[in-house]
């Protein structure tokens, strides 16, 4: 989907309600400034108030793109520049406590400390819905095994339109 082509949504008009899918409850704040010490990172408020926005949209059941996180961030008070807030995501990527998700031409993220779950990607709206399938799941499980592997994490998405009547 291009952007000109992309639905008329933001942050609070468009996003996922979570189905089945529940937050981790390891995902936090101070767990990232850990890491970020001992991946040698400094830890900037930047850096933190980009998670800290992303575990609030996880909440909302939200896959926010970088501009969203950007926009939300702004609506809060704080001062930060778009390209802080890519490079953050970056960071916190390369850290392993976030997960960046290409569906289409657009990037979204949630933190990694989630359960495993597929996402549903509706291409009027641009809705996106996490839901999980233990029969996939079990599938994609038997299908590594019998190659030869262990499944460490999979990404499944689906993209879907409304059923015509």
């Amino acid at each position: 989907m291009s952007e000109r082509s992309a639905p008329l949504c933001d942050w609070f008009s468009c996003g996922a309600r979570l189905t089945g899918v529940k937050p981790h409850a390891s995902s936090s704040p101070s767990k990232v400034v850990e890491k970020l010490r001992l991946q040698g990172h400094r830890n900037t408020r930047q850096r933190l108030r980009v998670f800290e926005t992303l575990l609030e949209a996880d909440r909302e059941g939200l896959h926010p793109d970088a501009a969203q996180i950007y926009r939300r961030i702004g609506a809060a008070g704080v001062g930060v520049s778009l390209s802080s807030v890519y490079r953050a995501l970056t960071t916190l990527d390369e850290l392993g406590v976030l997960r960046r998700h290409q569906l289409g031409t657009r990037s979204v993220y949630e933190p990694t400390a989630r359960h495993p779950h597929s996402h549903m990607v509706d291409g009027t709206s641009g809705a996106i819905t996490d839901f999980r399938d233990e029969a996939i799941e079990d599938r994609m499980r038997q299908r590594s095994q019998a190659s030869g592997f262990d499944l460490s994490h999979y990404t499944h998405v689906l993209f879907v339109r409304p059923a015509k009547e």
